[in-house]
C-alpha cells in the first residue's frame, strides 16, 4: 500500500512537474497556443 501510493505521487509529481515546466517555457519563449500543442501531441512536447 505504501508503495502503491510513493509510486503514484511519484509519477504524479513528474507530470505536474512536466506540465509546469512546459508552460513557463512556452510564456518563456512566448510559443503560439500551448493548449492547442498539449491536445495535438497528447504530452505538451
Amino acid at each position: 500500500m505504501g508503495y502503491v501510493e510513493i509510486a503514484l505521487y511519484g509519477i504524479g509529481g513528474l507530470v505536474a512537474l512536466a506540465i509546469v515546466s512546459f508552460f513557463i517555457l512556452s510564456a518563456f519563449y512566448r510559443k503560439p497556443g500551448p493548449e492547442e500543442a498539449i491536445v495535438r501531441t497528447g504530452v505538451g512536447g
